[in-house]
């Protein structure tokens, strides 16, 4: 699992440590969803988190996640 979510509007990395992790939302083939809160500001956001390190999965998740 990665140490970081990326915020596509704003182009923030997050580190895992800055975060409280919630409960998952969704869950597909490549992985899961689930919510996360910035400690720091309390914005709530959803992270996706990938099962797999195969090269063709990673090319659909980051289609998907755009």
């Amino acid at each position: 699992r990665s140490s970081s979510v990326h915020d596509l509007n704003r182009h923030e990395v997050f580190r895992a440590n800055e975060l409280e992790f919630g409960p998952i939302i969704g869950q597909g083939f490549y992985g899961i969803a689930r919510t996360v809160t910035l400690r720091k500001t309390g914005q709530i956001m959803v992270m996706k988190e990938t099962k797999t390190f195969d090269k063709e999965a990673q090319k659909i998740f980051v289609k998907e996640v755009r």
